[in-house]
């Protein structure tokens, strides 16, 4: 049985480096990995607060230079990488346990 894949809205205009933001915005697995967190919190923590934490509305509405800036931020991309490898091991292991559970 294929995995249940949701096709997400492409309402961002990210840059290509940074794009899968727009996939971490709509998957609440954000929410309990504080790493997830900081990564839409250091592109604009004003805009994060004043959004309530709010990543889909942060990608909506941010500047694009502040985009770009993050594309150039070695500590920014470094953990970027980090929570995304985290977070398809994540992907990974609940695809494997969602088939074993529900074949």
């Amino acid at each position: 049985m294929d995995a249940f894949h949701a096709k997400l809205p492409n309402h961002f205009d990210l840059p290509r480096r940074i794009s899968r933001l727009r996939e971490l915005a709509y998957n609440l697995w954000w929410t309990w990995q504080p790493d997830a967190q900081r990564l839409f919190n250091r592109l604009d923590n004003d805009l994060w607060e004043r959004l309530s934490h709010n990543p889909i509305r942060l990608l909506r509405e941010i500047e694009r230079a502040l985009l770009n800036e993050a594309t150039q931020d070695k500590y920014y991309l470094d953990l970027y990488d980090r929570v995304f490898k985290t977070f398809d091991e994540y992907l990974a292991n609940h695809e494997i346990l969602s088939n074993r559970t529900h074949p």
